[in-house]
């Protein structure tokens, strides 16, 4: 029921916000895009790890099929992850509480980590010069797990909420479901000795089933956690990866301690 009603009033009140629940294959999807997100992820890897590369114009990389000469060479591992986030928001009016939500959002993700070694003249490779990037791309976004209210009308002096209204309803930004993100879920780039992980979880929007004053989701802001080459080294060598960041400063829709937490397994499947 509550799908059936996220559906209705998503296409009476707005076109920025899509409903909840699994990606499903674009009406304009590109030709050399798949249709799904688990497929695509593939594609990507498969065009990265496809043997006798040639030499890449764009980036300037030669592969390892020119022997003697110096470069670098990529190979793609895959990846699969849960971010979760625990938050909420809260307003007063005159000292008294006018609206109030606490919610818990759940995505699920694919990906690729981006391997790129360095070559010397000799073919040889420079492990010291290894560098790290991820791309993800989002499979399902579930808040359900979300309670709330906001006030519909004001009584009295000093005035205070005579009318409250539930939040029942809830729906995913657009652009935030497969293939509207761009930048990903999870991204990685390497500098000097650290790499940063940027995460970037979705936006949600929380809803009255009648009314359109709703709460919005503050925690799909990025954040970033940095760590050591030889911490992602290790890593991608134990296949896991467990992050849980406690936020002390948050936006508006994204109260101090709010949590966020990320679990990544790297590897084949």
């Amino acid at each position: 029921m509550r799908f059936i009603l996220c559906c209705v009033l998503g296409l009476c009140l707005m076109t920025m916000f899509v409903p909840s629940g699994r990606a499903v294959p674009p009406m304009g999807t590109s030709l050399n895009q798949a249709p799904f997100p688990e497929e695509e992820i593939i594609r990507r890897r498969e065009a990265i790890n496809k043997p006798d590369k040639s030499h890449d114009r764009g980036s300037g990389k030669k592969s390892t099929a020119y022997p003697g000469r110096s470069g670098s060479s990529s190979r793609a591992l895959p990846l699969e992850g849960t971010l979760q986030i625990k938050s909420g928001h809260s307003s007063t009016l005159y000292g008294k509480v006018r609206q109030e939500l606490t919610y818990t959002i759940t995505e699920r993700f694919v990906g690729n980590l981006i391997v790129t070694r360095s070559t010397n003249r000799t073919g040889q490779d420079a492990t010291e010069h290894e560098t790290y990037a991820i791309q993800t791309i989002s499979t399902e976004i579930d808040a359900s797990d979300f309670k709330g209210r906001v006030c519909g009308r004001y009584g009295g002096t000093p005035p205070a909420c005579v009318q409250w209204q539930p939040l029942e309803i809830w729906l995913v930004g657009d652009g935030e479901e497969y293939p509207g993100r761009f930048e990903g879920v999870v991204s990685a780039s390497t500098y000097g000795r650290s790499v940063t992980l940027r995460i970037d979880g979705p936006n949600i929007l929380f809803l009255p089933a009648q009314g359109n004053q709703g709460l919005k989701s503050g925690c799909g802001d990025q954040m970033q956690v940095r760590v050591s080459r030889e911490e992602f080294r290790q890593w991608m060598r134990q296949g896991h990866v467990r992050i849980t960041r406690t936020l002390t400063k948050s936006p508006m829709g994204c109260r101090p301690d709010s949590t966020v937490h990320l679990e990544m397994r790297i590897g084949k499947k």
